[in-house]
């Protein structure tokens, strides 16, 4: 059902909010509009379509018949596009862009080497880092939040949770952020970007290399080893699944719960009543994460490809279609989440699709949420008097929503 109060979305007006970092800083009336006007609408480029409600972006992340991997696809339009490049190998390999029978071998392989318990071992590390990030920034009474706090706390643990030596750590920072460009719409990928991603893909493969063969022959007490040593059902990964793993596992280990606590925070920032009510009671840290996954997710768009055709919403998905699937657009309807752009940290446990839905549900989910949960926590704790010290910068990408800055004072 169309609402009145909204103009049709046209292709042009897509196009020019994809390009426009000014409409990008803020996307949310633009997905409400393509949710009253076109919960499913198609693109002009090819059998390219987005699902912008809840309960079409549900039913495509669940339904078999769309698929995760792109060479299903009539041709490569929202995602990273596989072609003859080192990320080609690397992605065609990784659980996240594989369909059963393939992706459930490789995530019943993984999933034993990364449980719940092993995540929730690690709460007081967290915590302690945490702790330890957190201390200059209030003796100072000032700091810049995500080169200091959001960036460095994931990729600390997630380093050490793979058996990645701790003087490697900065590398692995400057890799990943020009890696994680790779998995941008091809519209804003500059050729500089591309040659920057595939230059770290070649550096982290061969690092990765390295270090699998050294972890076979020594292994230790870290995801790695257990990840070569892993057996189930007399199958094991091979070296490039193993090598896959780790580079997805690196990226989504990182740059998921820094974008979750920065973009939270800045939330909280502009949401004073909100924050107050952390301040008042950590405890409501789990909830409010929720909430904050929910508000401004760390996500906004991942892809699906129909293997059949596929009905839709009121559309029809051809053979080979691919469905920008808008996470943050879903996250945001109105028929699902009453008055779904306030900010509200005691909503409750609601069915959110920030880290996906069904057999690709994200697997590093419950360490994404612990880690946000203990930083939040312990913001307001040492820090209740946290406020904004300048206007935030926003990274010049769509798929992954995060800050390159975000200045702050403790007054």
């Amino acid at each position: 059902m169309t609402d009145t109060a909204f103009a049709p979305v046209t292709d042009e007006d897509f196009i020019n909010f994809v390009a426009s970092p000014q409409l990008r800083r803020d996307p949310y009336p633009f997905y409400a509009r393509m949710r009253a006007t076109a919960p499913v609408h198609r693109l002009p480029i090819g059998l390219v379509w987005l699902a912008t409600t809840y309960d079409t972006v549900s039913e495509a992340l669940r339904d078999p018949r769309f698929s995760n991997d792109e060479r299903n696809a009539s041709m490569y339009s929202i995602g990273s596009g596989y072609g003859e490049t080192p990320f080609g190998s690397i992605a065609e390999a990784m659980m996240v862009f594989r369909d059963d029978p393939d992706h459930k071998r490789l995530r019943d392989l993984v999933q034993k080497a990364f449980t719940r318990r092993i995540i929730e071992n690690l709460r007081g590390r967290i915590g302690s880092l945490v702790d330890e990030l957190l201390t200059p920034i209030v003796d100072r009474r000032d700091g810049e939040l995500m080169s200091e706090f959001a960036y460095p706390l994931p990729v600390i643990v997630i380093c050490e949770l793979l058996g990645i030596p701790a003087e490697d750590r900065e590398r692995f920072m400057e890799w990943e952020k020009h890696f994680a460009t790779r998995f941008e719409v091809q519209q804003l990928r500059t050729p500089e970007m591309e040659e920057q991603g595939n230059a770290a893909t070649v550096a982290l493969r061969d690092y990765f290399d390295e270090l699998i063969e050294s972890k076979r022959k020594q292994p230790s007490e870290d995801l790695i080893s257990s990840l070569a040593a892993v057996e189930h059902q007399g199958d094991r990964l091979t070296h490039h699944e193993l090598l896959s793993t780790c580079m997805l596992l690196l990226l989504a280990g990182h740059e998921t719960t820094a974008n979750l606590i920065g973009n939270g925070t800045y939330a909280l920032m502009r949401h004073r009543d909100q924050w107050g009510r952390l301040v008042d009671d950590p405890g409501l840290a789990r909830l409010a994460v929720e909430e904050l996954l929910r508000f401004d997710s760390p996500v906004q768009l991942i892809q699906r490809i129909a293997l059949e055709e596929v009905r839709l919403g009121d559309e029809t998905i051809e053979k080979g279609g691919v469905v920008g699937v808008m996470l943050g657009a879903a996250n945001r309807d109105e028929r699902h989440f009453p008055d779904p752009d306030r900010l509200d940290i005691g909503r409750g446990d609601a069915p959110l699709v920030a880290f996906g839905a069904g057999i690709h549900f994200c697997l590093g989910a419950p360490l994404a949420r612990l880690e946000a949960q203990l930083a939040f926590q312990a913001l307001a704790k040492r820090a209740p008097a946290l406020a904004l010290g300048a206007e935030p910068e926003w990274r010049p990408t769509f798929v992954l929503r995060g800050l390159s800055r975000l200045p702050v004072t403790i007054d």
